[in-house]
């Protein structure tokens, strides 16, 4: 190899070793981003996730759109928080004994702004 080519070679290393570390990065951002989507089930582009686990129970949605006032006439509050992309949300519902045991009944809602709430629906039984 001459010296003209070796100095190439020099060049080119630097840039190599770069490219290679951008890669690296790209990836595990890639991996870490399909695992949040996993873990929270959602994706960053949705409202509110496809599921909600609150009170020992399972709720699907996202449904219907409902507003404060109509929570505050069906005396439901807030029971609890979940973890979104938006950043932690509140879920309000209405506390219920069943069976000598606390939990929520068959409807709980995600809030989305200020006013307006999404509801979730119990999925299974009791």
């Amino acid at each position: 190899m001459t010296e003209a080519q070796a100095a190439l070679e020099a060049r080119r290393s630097p840039w190599r070793v770069a490219l290679l570390g951008l890669v690296i990065v790209l990836l595990v951002a890639v991996a870490s981003g399909l695992y949040a989507c996993h873990a929270m089930r959602q994706t960053p582009f949705m409202a509110g996730p496809d599921r909600l686990s609150i009170c020992g129970r399972d709720f699907g949605g996202p449904g219907f759109v409902f507003r404060r006032q109509q929570l505050l006439r069906e005396q439901d509050g807030r029971i609890g928080t979940v973890m979104t992309w938006q950043g932690r949300r509140e879920i309000w519902g209405r506390h219920l004994t069943i069976g000598g045991v606390p939990g929520c009944g068959t409807g709980v809602y995600l809030r989305i702004n200020g006013d307006t709430f999404r509801g979730y629906g119990l999925l299974g039984g009791p």
